[in-house]
């Protein structure tokens, strides 16, 4: 095992001569082979590195790839959300980008939601009830389980849109437009897709709310 063991790097691009941060090295011996192990900081820019591993007085070049990595977090780490059909309902969200290189938060996203045991209702509806005449049954069982599909839930980033740079932190505030056909008393469940992140939402559905003066008539 060496006694002295030091690693210099710079990024390699035209024009790019800055230095990384310093970085942990530790080397091991296999076999009689010399094995070096480096572990770079969090967020290094991507881009490639050259420089040099000294061991015990001896210089040897190395090249480094950083791969870019989005890492995206959100607290809380799932939403639950109360609304009745058609509602806009509002979250504060806070989001993190723990990645090293910089993402966009666009203000306008979508998620596709699904009852919760949606599946099973419409298996046990395919086997349970009559069918329409001439309809087989997995055209059947089709048709139960787009019945239990909720449609797409429109989401927008009223506040916190915009590049997030890496090691960023933001508050979000965030409305979801609710489905006007979702069907009160079910509970429905998607993911928000953002970016490499899947984000969970679960919508608990009520029933809507009277008109001041009670309920309008047919």
């Amino acid at each position: 095992m060496p006694r002295r063991l030091s690693v210099r790097l710079g990024l390699a691009s035209a024009g790019d001569r800055r230095e990384a941060e310093p970085i942990v090295a530790r080397a091991s011996r296999i076999e009689g082979d010399m094995v070096l192990q480096m572990t770079l900081p969090p967020r290094t820019p991507p881009g490639t590195y050259e420089g040099t591993v000294e061991l015990d007085g001896e210089q040897s070049p190395v090249v480094v790839e950083v791969e870019p990595e989005i890492e995206l977090v959100l607290v809380p780490d799932q939403l639950t959300l109360r609304g009745a059909p058609g509602d806009r309902v509002q979250a504060e969200l806070t989001i993190a980008n723990a990645g090293n290189v910089a993402v966009e938060i666009r203000p306008a996203h979508g998620i596709g939601i699904f009852a919760e045991e949606g599946l099973e209702r419409s298996l046990h509806r395919a086997y349970r009830d009559e069918r329409p005449e001439g309809v087989r049954r997995i055209d059947h069982l089709a048709d139960l389980l787009a019945e239990e599909h909720g449609g797409i839930v429109r989401v927008g980033v009223e506040e916190g849109a915009g590049d997030l740079e890496p090691g960023e932190t933001r508050e979000l505030r965030v409305s979801f437009h609710l489905p006007a056909d979702l069907k009160p008393g079910r509970t429905y469940t998607g993911t928000w897709p953002l970016h490499d992140l899947r984000y969970y939402v679960r919508l608990l559905i009520s029933e809507p709310k009277e008109p001041p003066g009670g309920r309008k008539s047919d």
